[in-house]
């Protein structure tokens, strides 16, 4: 050893105490699900052709501005039916920083979709709106779907949408 070098143990002790710190955060956020490439991806027309019944094309993507005062941006994602058919799937998707941050917007949220209808048993989080779209969070992604015009509201609309949702929450687990 040089005669130069000296172990300094209070240094020592703040560099190990600091690095104690860190390591729960980085392992933290080394376990989030990072978003997809393709934030669409996490619902794929060949799901809505089986839980709709009828063929729908890709999906025309477009950017979300944050629906939170410094929230982040988020995906649209519109699913036209083929064969001349007017119905419309919309997916918007937002990756939070975090699941208390996806929960608080949503809570936020809440306040100006008025939910009426609480669905339990796929996702963190599920609402129905009084316009029948069905607004989501699991874990740190919340998420919104709508199908236009849904028609007569049944328990058959209510089952689509609810296997959508399901569908979504699997994939971002």
């Amino acid at each position: 050893m040089s005669p130069d070098w000296k172990v300094d143990a209070p240094r020592v002790l703040m560099l190990l105490t600091a690095l104690a710190c860190i390591m729960p955060l980085t392992c933290r956020i080394a376990h989030a699900k990072a978003a997809p490439a393709d934030p669409c991806s996490v619902l794929p027309a060949t799901e809505l052709n089986a839980v709709l019944g009828q063929q729908f094309g890709p999906p025309a993507k477009s950017l979300m501005p944050p629906g939170v005062a410094n929230g982040v941006t988020g995906s649209q994602c519109r699913y036209f039916a083929l064969g001349g058919s007017p119905r419309t799937v919309t997916l918007i998707i937002y990756f939070d920083p975090s699941d208390a941050d996806a929960e608080t917007n949503l809570t936020q949220l809440s306040k100006l979709f008025h939910p009426i209808k609480t669905l339990t048993g796929f996702a963190d989080i599920a609402y129905l709106d009084a316009s029948y779209a069905v607004h989501a969070r699991q874990g740190r992604v919340r998420y919104y779907i709508n199908i236009t015009p849904i028609g007569t509201y049944t328990p058959e609309a209510e089952k689509n949408l609810t296997d959508l949702t399901a569908y979504v929450a699997a994939q971002v687990k």
